[in-house]
């Protein structure tokens, strides 16, 4: 849980979970209690989080709050052990905020459902490389739609899973729980994940590639 006192101009909605995204993530010193530079981040909240009953009032909040994204958390019960959100409630939200969606397809055979999604421009598309067999393909998919396209990696996917999509890659999604439910404590091996990735990213000229980071996120 990141304190919105520390990262949003306005209060927000208590209980809210993070995903933080680091547009260009390099570990800097900690100062106080920040691990690392405000400009070099941003944080989404978690539209599994909310409370259904105010969902409007909610978004609302957090849009004069200057969130850049909402994350929604899209579950099949098949491809995680959890049922989640859908397609209706982002155009639930769209109808009160113009902030664009970051949609993170947690279900299997991802690219069959796109189209159900009426994707916006400036919207981020997540899948997880093990939730299907034409990640290439779904990935342009994304893009043709006029998403930006991301690939999520779970803890125990190793980076190398990505090295053949990188030309059709936007963001990378490392996931620092498993996915599926909230709440779950941080996996540490996880951090010298996002390190490495950052690495691999630039070194193979890729440094306009950004980095979310998705779980149990706080400063």
């Amino acid at each position: 849980m990141l304190p919105a006192r520390d990262f949003l101009p306005l209060a927000i909605p208590a209980g809210w979970d993070y995903t933080s995204l680091w547009t260009n993530f390099r570990p800097l010193r900690r100062q106080k209690e920040r691990l690392y530079e405000q400009d070099h981040s941003r944080r989404f909240p978690s539209m599994m989080c909310a409370d259904a009953l105010n969902l409007g009032a909610d978004a609302v909040k957090l849009t004069e709050a200057g969130v850049q994204y909402f994350h929604y958390d899209i579950m099949d019960g098949d491809f995680v052990p959890n049922f989640m959100l859908g397609p209706d409630v982002i155009k639930a939200v769209r109808k009160v905020s113009a902030v664009p969606a970051d949609i993170h397809l947690m279900v299997k055979n991802p690219e069959r459902h796109l189209h159900l999604f009426d994707l916006k421009p400036g919207d981020m598309v997540s899948v997880h490389q093990e939730s299907t067999i034409h990640l290439q393909r779904t990935l342009a998919a994304i893009r043709a739609a006029g998403a930006q396209a991301a690939v999520a990696l779970n803890p125990a996917t190793p980076l190398c899973m990505t090295e053949d999509v990188l030309p059709d890659l936007d963001m990378v999604v490392v996931m620092t729980v498993k996915p599926g439910f909230a709440g779950q404590k941080l996996v540490p091996a996880t951090l010298g994940k996002i390190t490495r990735l950052r690495r691999m990213l630039d070194e193979n000229g890729y440094d306009n590639v950004r980095i979310e980071v998705d779980g149990n996120v706080s400063l």
